[in-house]
């Protein structure tokens, strides 16, 4: 039987429903952490930052951009301070 090849939205899928491990795979949340502490070490972070991108990560669908934009570490903070001050001005109101 051949293996059919998986898509980012298939692992993403199959992670949001508790079938494969936070542990392993291309998006998992190490992979992640590790990602985010270059930003923080790199001071395109700071510590509340950071501390929402760790939220951030709960989601799997977030890992999938996480890693996606890790060669593009000014752009990938730029996503995360967008939604950080996203979430606060939503708690304004």
């Amino acid at each position: 039987m051949k293996e059919e090849k998986k898509t980012p939205q298939d692992i993403v899928e199959k992670d949001d429903n508790g079938d494969t491990s936070y542990i392993n795979g291309q998006y998992n949340m190490p992979n992640c952490i590790e990602i985010l502490l270059t930003l923080k070490d790199k001071r395109l972070l700071d510590g509340q930052e950071f501390s929402f991108a760790l939220e951030l990560i709960k989601d799997g669908k977030n890992r999938v951009i996480v890693d996606s934009l890790k060669y593009c570490m000014d752009d990938l903070a730029t996503w995360i301070i967008f939604k950080f001050k996203t979430e606060r001005f939503k708690k304004l109101f």
